[in-house]
């Protein structure tokens, strides 16, 4: 038994020594922390400076949310092939709404509509490039003397057809739906609850809530149009002809009626085939006029059931404003340079006893 404790001992008596070294080896550390702690605050001094220049550079921006939901009636075969004949597209999936809120077909419109941002009335575009100095940007772009006609050093849009548009302004539009993209608008589709979320964030309180506003505006008139746009189209057709069908047959009423009271009974033959003509010309369009009405008023049962429902659940009336904390930002920035500091140091420690051995 005395000879296996005496096996142990030196065991525990090398673990003791070992600990003891390493709490003088942490004592040693802390006093060489303590002996340069000016070149660590310093270091955590300029890391804070250097935060902060950050946080000065750093644009204050402004967001808005809005959720909605996209209703769309499930179609029978029987009222599919009613719909395919009236050319209405209900066949267009869900999850696609994310792609043509973002394509150029909506995004342009919104460019080139008109809001008041500031108490200035002008292009989307134009705010827009006042709001992020586009100009800055663009006066360094172009450095090739070739290219200097799509210079958009001072650009501003003055219309707003792009068919009429020339390549600078197309230039132009381009630069900025793609701005919008990338740093402007987000939109999301969660399959689960059919829910959409859009997000506008800009550097303007009042351009973010305009243009939320816009462009969800814009995507409803244009999803509408390419479900329900060219019946609708036509509707309209059929009630401008039952208008002028309703003013004729008025018309040959008067007419008919004039006759009758002009006859006063004396008839003669060729004034009997004059009325006889006119009485069937007026059948002919009464029974026009019916089916021109009873068309109408089928379309219009089907758009009011086919044509799609969009809903708001939620929506941010102010927008946000994410202004990020200086003092933050400088105390993240002063722990990081004070944590170089001790890694420095130590570091440098570490080094010269390793080479003084």
């Amino acid at each position: 038994m005395m000879e296996r404790d005496s096996h142990n001992a030196p065991q525990y008596y090398d673990d003791e020594i070992t600990l003891k070294e390493l709490i003088l080896k942490i004592i040693e550390f802390w006093k060489e922390v303590w002996r340069r702690k000016f070149i660590i605050i310093t270091l955590g001094l300029i890391c804070g400076l250097i935060a902060y220049g950050l946080n000065l550079k750093h644009k204050n921006t402004y967001s808005s949310n809005l959720s909605f939901l996209l209703n769309e009636d499930k179609e029978s075969s029987s009222d599919a092939a009613i719909s395919a004949l009236l050319g209405i597209n209900t066949n267009i999936p869900l999850n696609k709404v994310t792609e043509i809120l973002k394509s150029a077909r909506v995004l342009h419109k919104v460019i080139l509509s008109k809001g008041v941002i500031d108490g200035k009335v002008d292009y989307f575009g134009n705010h827009i490039i006042n709001v992020y100095e586009l100009h800055d940007d663009w006066n360094t772009d172009i450095k090739d003397e070739k290219y200097r006609p799509l210079d958009l050093t001072n650009f501003y849009f003055t219309k707003d057809q792009i068919q009429d548009f020339e390549t600078k302004e197309l230039r132009a539009l381009s630069a900025i739906h793609k701005l919008i993209n990338n740093e402007i608008l987000t939109i999301n589709y969660n399959d689960k609850t059919l829910i959409f979320n859009m997000g506008v964030t800009t550097r303007n309180s009042e351009l973010t809530s305009e243009l939320i506003n816009t462009i969800y505006s814009e995507l409803i008139e244009f999803y509408t149009y390419q479900t329900v746009g060219k019946p609708k189209e036509n509707f309209k057709i059929l009630v401008d002809r039952e208008d002028s069908l309703h003013t004729e047959i008025k018309r040959m009423e008067g007419q008919l009626a004039y006759m009758e009271d002009r006859t006063l009974g004396v008839i003669s033959r060729r004034s009997n085939l004059s009325k006889d003509d006119l009485k069937r010309t007026y059948s002919a369009t009464l029974e026009l006029f019916n089916k021109v009405t009873r068309n109408k008023e089928e379309l219009e049962f089907m758009l009011a059931n086919k044509s799609p429902e969009f809903q708001i659940l939620d929506k941010t009336f102010i927008p946000i404003s994410n202004v990020s904390s200086w003092k933050k930002k400088v105390a993240i920035g002063m722990f990081l340079g004070l944590f170089l500091g001790i890694i420095y140091v130590l570091g440098a420690k570490i080094i010269r006893d390793a080479l003084a051995e």
